[in-house]
């Protein structure tokens, strides 16, 4: 047990080329949206910056967020 343990402490656990973990919502207080097609953007509420551009990878955003776009679409989960 010692063993495996160590050997996950030293590496990721991951076969090279093999994709990252998607990140994962926490219950009643974050969810994950994805861009799928034209330009999403993002106000997350109290932040000290304006609407942000929602990348087209799995972003972990507050519950409470603002999206914001025409003609576009954003995947939640």
């Amino acid at each position: 047990m010692a063993a495996v343990c160590v050997a996950g402490a030293l590496g990721s656990g991951r076969a090279a080329g093999a994709e990252p973990a998607r990140p994962l919502p926490t219950f009643a207080q974050t969810v994950v949206l994805t861009a799928i097609s034209g330009v999403v953007r993002i106000l997350v509420r109290g932040a000290p910056y304006g609407f942000v551009r929602l990348a087209g990878t799995p972003t972990v955003v507050p519950i409470g967020t603002l999206l914001a776009g025409h003609e576009n679409r954003a995947r939640a989960g």
